[in-house]
């Protein structure tokens, strides 16, 4: 699939019939993290997923990481699936661009469904997650990895794509789809297994989205926010458990400020731009808790799109 300038960007379609549902990503995710909750989706909506460009297998560019070209994109993948009309549903950085497509092409837009991604990142309330996480030890200095790690020739990395599941499961504080870990993970010098890192794209896209202020007056489609529930560190932190005592007070305070600013640049900007947008914390609920939870999101989706008579 082409995005806006020619680049390829990876779509996965999950099957189904009826009024389309497309999922966008969260920061550094493919499509294929949607694999156990698109399925869900199925019977009565055709659900498909994009993999934005910077991230494999779509095309990794020098540029193009802010939110214009980024929607640009999405709009020219819907062009190509041959999709006039969607619900859009989007994770974590995805928000502002299903805030953007839905003020800029309206009439691609059926409604929003916002995982953890209603958010202003270029408020200065959220400068707390990056303060937050420079708090946060090394995942080996949390959990015990001596069973997982392997050295081959000087070179650390993980024993096989069981491990890899397991430590990214550490932290996120939730099994990820095999798929999704099998594009996190790759199988290094002599089988040891190593983490991708596509650095230059995570940076882009982290810098572009924190240039940009969404702005929900004038959305009339229906919105649902649903929010993680970071007031708990050990559901903010995942590996909070394995910290010393000294590191898990700093994380009690890091998720109550977090929770603050997900207030102040999130829910709260929602409720007060959307008239009858549903905001909605969910309990116990990590950033991945549509990896969680799958059920109550379903249930939020569908609602959703029924309120959009979709």
């Amino acid at each position: 699939m082409q995005g806006a300038d020619g680049v390829l960007l990876e779509y996965r379609d999950w099957g189904g019939e009826g009024p389309p549902i497309v999922l966008l990503t969260g920061l550094g995710d493919s499509a294929a993290v949607f694999d156990d909750l698109a399925p869900r989706l199925t019977a009565g909506h055709r659900v498909v997923g994009l993999t934005r460009r910077g991230f494999a297998p779509s095309t990794v560019t020098a540029d193009g990481y802010d939110v214009p070209t980024r929607v640009a994109d999405d709009i020219a993948a819907l062009d190509g699936l041959g999709i006039e009309r969607a619900l859009l549903v989007g994770h974590s950085i995805s928000g502002d661009e299903l805030t953007s497509l839905a003020r800029q092409r309206p009439d691609l837009v059926a409604g929003l469904v916002y995982l953890d991604s209603a958010l202003d990142r270029s408020d200065p309330a959220m400068r707390t997650f990056d303060e937050c996480r420079s708090l946060v030890p090394p995942i080996q200095q949390l959990i015990d990895l001596s069973a997982d790690i392997v050295e081959v020739d000087g070179q650390v990395g993980l024993i096989d794509m069981d491990a890899a599941a397991r430590v990214r499961a550490a932290q996120l504080g939730v099994p990820t789809p095999t798929a999704e870990v099998l594009r996190r993970f790759y199988l290094g010098p002599r089988g040891v297994v190593l983490d991708v890192e596509p650095l230059v794209a995570i940076t882009a896209v982290d810098a572009g989205t924190k240039a940009f202020t969404p702005d929900y007056r004038g959305i009339t489609v229906p919105v649902t926010a649903l929010y993680g529930d970071d007031a708990d560190p050990a559901v903010a932190f995942p590996m909070v458990a394995g910290a010393s005592d000294g590191v898990k007070a700093s994380l009690a305070d890091c998720a109550r400020r977090i929770a603050a600013a997900k207030r102040i640049a999130g829910s709260d900007r929602v409720r007060a731009q959307v008239p009858g947008a549903v905001v909605e914390i969910v309990p116990g609920g990590p950033h991945y808790f549509f990896l969680q939870q799958p059920d109550l999101v379903v249930d939020r989706i569908l609602a959703t799109a029924q309120r959009a008579g979709w």
